[in-house]
């Protein structure tokens, strides 16, 4: 039988995710805050979705969203391609961006936050 070190396992968005789970709050029953927003996290009961699928669901959508952070990334402006429309386009474009990155940044935020609600209450 093969295990794994702990360094392994934190390329496991699963494992990353259950084991960041200990250091957060655990006090509000029906939901987290995430960035001064209630985020309700899903009950996990025997009609609904398994705890272990909805872990799984939140980790692709994370993973996703990583990719998309990637390709913003890729995607930013280059002064090369506004300085014809005036001195201000390309800082106006760079605001611009950056706006995005952040809106997919407190996704990323939230997603998170309900993962990690999601794990304690698989733990518990």
């Amino acid at each position: 039988m093969t295990t794994n070190s702990p360094k392994d396992n934190d390329h496991d968005p699963l494992n990353r995710q259950r084991n960041h789970h200990a250091n957060r709050h655990r006090n509000h029953p029906h939901g987290i805050r995430s960035g001064g927003v209630l985020v309700i996290a899903p009950s996990i009961h025997i009609n609904g979705t398994s705890g272990e699928l909805l872990l799984e669901q939140q980790t692709s959508a994370i993973s996703a969203i990583y990719k998309a952070l990637g390709a913003m990334d890729s995607a930013s402006p280059n002064g090369r391609d506004y300085y014809v429309q005036g001195t201000d386009a390309f800082r106006r474009a760079q605001n611009e961006h950056q706006s995005r990155v952040d809106s997919l940044r407190k996704v990323l935020m939230e997603m998170n936050e309900i993962a990690e609600k999601i794990a304690d209450l698989i733990d518990s």
